[in-house]
Formats: C-alpha cells, structure tokens, sequence
C-alpha cells in the first residue's frame, strides 16, 4: 500500500468514526452523536445564523444535504476498509441524523438533550420503515436509516415545540 493510500484510508477512518469516536468499545454510535453531533450541530447553527446570503434555515439544511452526501460516500468506502458491512465504528451515520433532528428548532439545552435522547431512541428502534433501510447497498445503507430516524425526530419534536412552547 502506498503512503498516498495509507493516507487516504486514514481519512476515511478519521470521517466515518467521529474522529475516531466510533472505535469507543462502548456504544460507539451514542458516543459519536455526544461528542461530534452536538458540537458539529452548534457550529452548523452558528455558521448558518451568521450566514450573509441565505436564510439560516436554508444554509443549515444546504450545509446538511453535503453532509449526508459526504456521509455516504465515506461510510460506503469504510464499510471497504473495515471490511464490515455497517461496522460500529462508522458514527458518520449518527453525527448526520442528529443534524437531521435539530433543523429548524431553537437552540437550547432542552431541545439539543431531548433530541440527542429521542434520535438516539429511534435510530436503535428503527421504528416503521426505517429498519428496511438498512438493506440498501453500500453507504446508502449506512446512511439513510439514520436519516429518517433524524427525520422522525425532528418531527415529533416540532410537534412538542408548538404544544409546549
């Protein structure tokens, strides 16, 4: 394997996992949503309420679909890499779910804990049609089934915003 590869394949690990979150030999993909998705949520909410040209919801949802589009190009090259289809170590999957969780709700600790708590939930659950999900090849695989957990997420939380606050 050549230094260029060795690169690239540390690259690669570095994304999938969280910055190595998911090689936590505990709950790698709640471990990865803590300490990357929260973080990466607070910065992308940061970024896109100080963006000059969009709306933030907009910028926050655009900054996201690149994510997800990263993520499973990333993911789909791990699973090569670890050679394990939806190996614990890919958190990518979690990280981008959350942000999936988070968009357009308001930035404090209930919201950000509540979501963490419930897409955490959900994206162990698999509820509806998400488990199915999984069977779809590659990073697709990977992806998208937290996706819509994040989705699901989001939206009950938005419900709880209108009925509570």
């Amino acid at each position: 394997m050549s230094k260029l590869e060795k690169v690239f394949d540390f690259t690669i690990k570095l994304l999938a996992s969280g910055c190595f979150t998911g090689y936590s030999k505990f709950a790698s993909g709640t471990v990865g949503c803590f300490f990357i998705g929260i973080p990466t949520y607070l910065f992308i909410y940061y970024l896109s309420h100080h963006c000059l040209f969009i709306k933030p919801d907009l910028c926050y949802a655009l900054v996201v679909a690149i994510l997800t589009i990263i993520g499973i190009w990333v993911s789909g090259r791990a699973e090569i890499i670890f050679a394990q289809k939806d190996s614990g170590k890919i958190v990518i999957d979690e990280v981008v779910g959350y942000l999936f969780t988070m968009f357009a709700l308001p930035l404090n600790m209930p919201f950000i804990l509540l979501g963490f708590v419930l897409f955490r939930i959900f994206d162990v659950w698999k509820p509806l049609f998400i488990r199915s999900l999984q069977n779809l090849p590659g990073g697709y695989g990977v992806m998208l089934d937290d996706c819509a957990s994040g989705i699901l997420t989001c939206v009950i939380l938005h419900i709880i915003k209108i009925i509570f606050f």
